[in-house]
């Protein structure tokens, strides 16, 4: 009997440190799985990055209006293709990015991969807080920090979300997926008050690339972003959620970010989307975006 008692509680011990590490090394009970709803927003939380509408504006900028949306449809649904194959596996095992890598490279190809991932993560965050940190006093002409300091600042405001693991993260995205695509399509909105759409379906690249370079543009920007999906699609109850979830979070947050953007830059003939939010007299609106789609990502 005192053999069972501490069995049971040592299983119980293992259960309450796997919760409180969110089950970085094992799999995550079905207890513990999400809704459809959460899934769907933290997923989507991934996508809506500023990058996105830098993508689309290159793309749109370089393309006649048709061949630039083929070109994000092409390249987006790779990447949702790549989410849902990726999130299903992450879905029958329950395990992380780094744990499934190892059914594919081994250990060590795992070690080496997981390097990757950390570094690669360490400069997306980096490269981020540098752009918020430009933005603030580009913004704000009375802003009296530098700008290394500020960035600071910012990637440790970021921190307090990331530290609580899925919960912050699904608190973040609760709030900024829906504030950054009503930020984005306001601005869409606003951009079409002043350029009818006629004039953009007559686009006519000045410095056009070719539709191999667009497309690879849009799945090199996010390939990253899409294999790491399994570190959400892990928390699912069924493989219906991560085929919708995965579905709707890159349809919303990579294609429509992009098409936004896209769609500001044919009309300011510049690929610079925080430049052309400017010449639109729309610069509040796209700092207000830039805060939720940089902080949710």
């Amino acid at each position: 009997m005192a053999e069972e008692n501490r069995a049971a509680a040592s299983a119980q011990e293992i259960e309450s440190g796997g919760e409180s590490l969110e089950y970085v090394a094992s799999s995550v009970p079905d207890s513990k799985r999400k809704s459809l709803i959460s899934l769907t927003f933290v997923l989507a939380g991934y996508p809506i990055a500023l990058s996105n509408f830098v993508i689309g504006g290159k793309v749109g900028v370089g393309l006649t209006f048709g061949d630039a949306i083929s070109a994000l449809l092409v390249g987006n649904a790779f990447l949702i293709l790549i989410v849902i194959l990726t999130g299903l596996l992450a879905f029958r095992t329950g395990l992380s990015t780094s744990f499934l890598s190892r059914r594919v490279f081994g250990i060590s190809g795992s070690a080496i991969f997981s390097v990757l991932l950390a570094l690669s993560a360490v400069t997306w965050v980096s490269a981020n807080g540098d752009i918020f940190a430009r933005m603030i006093p580009a913004t704000f002409s009375w802003w009296p920090l530098s700008v290394p300091i500020t960035a600071v600042l910012v990637i440790l405001m970021w921190m307090q979300s990331a530290v609580r693991g899925y919960k912050g993260l699904q608190f973040v995205s609760y709030l900024g997926v829906p504030a950054a695509i009503v930020m984005a399509v306001w601005g869409v909105g606003a951009m079409l008050r002043v350029h009818p759409l006629s004039d953009l379906t007559n686009y006519i690249p000045a410095e056009p690339i070719t539709f191999a370079s667009a497309t690879s543009q849009i799945v090199g920007g996010w390939i990253f972003g899409a294999v790491i999906t399994p570190d959400v699609c892990r928390y699912a109850k069924s493989r219906a959620h991560v085929v919708f979830a995965g579905f709707i979070a890159f349809l919303l947050g990579c294609f429509g970010l992009q098409f936004a953007g896209a769609l500001v830059a044919i009309a300011t003939g510049t690929g610079d989307f925080i430049v052309a939010m400017a010449g639109l007299g729309l610069i509040v609106v796209a700092f207000i975006c830039a805060i939720f789609c940089l902080w949710t990502t």
